[in-house]
């Protein structure tokens, strides 16, 4: 609740002697764990607060919300329950997915969705600092039924470059030219955090490599926070016959090799 209550740097130090009246600015419902029906059953009971909610009857709390009223009773109150983690644990799963805002059957334009998927999944996996070791990619056709592949990456990576590679390969596998789609995405597992460290020939070559095209997104992906999204891309980002007032190229366009 400290961290929600000083953004965007989330954090506030509460001092022990101020925290009944920190929980005084905190509404019910914004206690973790109290959804809408359950801030709607205390505030019959005149339960409005977080200072409220601690000077509760206990009792009364488990009977209106069950053993999790009691817990959090006991945790607003100063007794821990429930185990705090030192540090944020790893994902399972990252995953970039959207609807295509059309049905077609065109591979490039299913194509070109995928590599705007491989672009978010790979800014999303630079900014935790983590690295994936399979790819999924699936496609939904017109019917909602869903195609997918999954494939293991040659070596754990973040790069925007690899992940678009596998993916237009899964595309190659998938695609069936007498069916429409409606959207797709990719889904990377194996999470791992980023290493560093000593490596053989072939990892070092494949990891310098790496290194050129993660500065090159982190510099991509810096200008468009500042900038906004797209005042750079890469040309497979940009769909086939796309018309309106979007110039046909980004700039600077990007190639790697």
């Amino acid at each position: 609740m400290a961290s929600e209550y000083n953004k965007p740097n989330g954090t506030t130090i509460v001092a022990g002697r101020r925290i009944r009246e920190f929980l005084q600015h905190v509404r019910a419902r914004d206690i973790p764990g109290i959804g809408a029906n359950r801030a709607t059953l205390l505030d019959k009971a005149g339960i409005r607060s977080g200072a409220d909610f601690a000077g509760a009857d206990q009792h009364l709390l488990e009977r209106l919300l069950g053993r999790a009223g009691t817990e959090l009773w006991h945790e607003l109150n100063g007794t821990p329950i429930y185990r705090v983690e030192p540090g944020a644990g790893l994902p399972k799963s990252v995953a970039r997915t959207a609807s295509m805002g059309q049905v077609t059957g065109d591979k490039a334009t299913v194509h070109a969705h995928l590599a705007n998927h491989a672009m978010r999944l790979s800014g999303a996996l630079m900014e935790k600092r983590v690295t994936a070791k399979y790819l999924s990619v699936f496609l939904t056709l017109k019917s909602f039924e869903k195609q997918d592949l999954t494939s293991e990456l040659p070596y754990s990576t973040a790069d925007y470059f690899l992940l678009a590679r596998q993916a237009g390969a899964a595309l190659d596998a998938l695609f069936d030219p007498a069916r429409q789609y409606r959207a797709c995405g990719l889904i990377a597992t194996g999470i791992a955090a980023r290493q560093t460290g000593d490596f053989d020939l072939f990892q070092q070559v494949e990891r310098q490599r790496e290194e050129k095209h993660l500065k090159l997104l982190e510099t991509l992906h810096g200008v468009n926070r500042k900038f906004g999204n797209n005042t750079m891309t890469v040309c497979a980002l940009l769909h086939p016959g796309e018309k309106g007032d979007r110039a046909r190229f980004g700039y600077p366009v990007l190639e790697c090799e």
